[in-house]
């Protein structure tokens, strides 16, 4: 087992772990990570690997399985995306035809600009 410590050589709670993290992140000049995306990250990497629920949940260290569920589900989802894609397309299903990805698959709002109008 690991223990960490943190100020006054008192075991880190879930919170002040994550907040100490989270600065060491901004010094390294890495703003938009943290120790929760990171665990996510790993969870996707281990569902796209064909990992399942309780795989995931475990890693997670989650009480139930649904927990994992999510990442499971994505992962299917995006597979199931290439290979409806391949067949229209003729295109080989291992090209990952798909732009899945957390950034892409969100939307953005967006401004927009009144033409003739200042």
């Amino acid at each position: 087992m690991l223990f960490l410590t943190c100020q006054l050589g008192r075991p880190c709670t879930v919170e002040s772990f994550g907040n100490w993290f989270k600065d060491q992140c901004r010094v390294a000049g890495m703003p938009h990570c943290s120790a929760h995306r990171l665990h996510q990250g790993q969870a996707t990497r281990i569902a796209d690997a064909g990992g399942g629920e309780l795989e995931i949940k475990s890693f997670l260290a989650h009480a139930t399985p649904n927990d994992g569920g999510t990442y499971v589900k994505k992962a299917n989802r995006a597979k199931q995306a290439d290979k409806a894609l391949a067949r229209a397309t003729g295109l080989k299903p291992d090209q990952n035809l798909t732009s899945l990805s957390g950034r892409l698959d969100k939307p953005t709002p967006q401004a927009f600009e009144q033409k003739g109008k200042k």
